[in-house]
């Protein structure tokens, strides 16, 4: 068995740290693939998953859409990006 160093970058070491948020929560508990959840509020997928991903995503238009197809109060959503 090789005992060579891997090098991690930045990226990935922080793709294992970031939180899951509460958008990803709502979603994956619906049953929701970020697929349909763009379709259904008129939204590309990387938005989407730029609003999961960034716990202080601040485009308030984009989260009111979010918390409409995913049928929950915009203050739950929120709640966690004035924590962050």
């Amino acid at each position: 068995m090789d005992n060579q160093e891997r090098t991690v970058t930045k990226e990935e070491s922080t793709d294992n740290l970031r939180p899951v948020t509460i958008i990803r929560k709502l979603r994956e508990a619906k049953g929701m693939s970020i697929l349909y959840l763009a379709g259904q509020s008129k939204m590309s997928p990387s938005t989407i998953r730029s609003a999961e991903l960034d716990i202080e995503y601040r485009r308030v238009s984009d989260l009111r859409r979010i918390a409409e197809v995913l049928e929950v109060p915009l203050g739950v959503i929120l709640a966690e990006v004035l924590e962050g």
